[in-house]
């Protein structure tokens, strides 16, 4: 198995010396994390990552806030190209494991559309339980997932 490195996303965030030019995927991120960031401080370990694996750019992964009433909710994205190699499965155990090892006591939850996809395997495949359907007020009806496994580091 190829090994992950996670990037965190500073305020003024540049690819290490190097690394491989970004994808657009990845700007466009880049982008929301500093409208993140001119209303918000940056907050390790509870911040967004780039997601490097034997020097190509595969994704990004973040922790959507800090933790609020002791809750926090993960977040995830393959690169176009790079789906189907288990990816997304390693960031999602790798966010969960950081928070715990960070926090303990925190409850990781994730949201997804309600239908079956790729990010509901995911979140099976890590440990993760339906808590059942909500209704978001920019996204609509949703599903809610909560981590209920045992934290393996990937």
């Amino acid at each position: 198995m190829h090994s992950m490195e996670y990037h965190p996303i500073t305020p003024a965030w540049l690819p290490p010396a190097g690394s491989p030019a970004l994808p657009g995927h990845a700007q466009e991120v880049l982008g929301m994390f500093e409208s993140v960031y001119a209303t918000s401080s940056f907050f390790p370990p509870w911040t967004g990552y780039m997601v490097l694996r034997e020097n190509e750019w595969v994704g990004t992964c973040a922790f959507k806030t800090p933790p609020r009433e002791n809750r926090v909710e993960i977040a995830y994205f393959t690169f176009p190209g790079q789906e189907g190699q288990g990816i997304g499965t390693r960031m999602a155990a790798w966010l969960v494991a950081t928070a715990l090892g960070h926090s303990p006591e925190v409850t990781v939850f994730a949201y997804t559309l309600p239908e079956e996809n790729a990010s509901t395997r995911i979140l099976g495949k890590n440990g993760f339980v339906k808590l059942g359907d909500v209704e978001h007020p920019e996204d609509g009806l949703i599903r809610e997932w909560e981590y209920r496994g045992t934290v393996t580091r990937s």
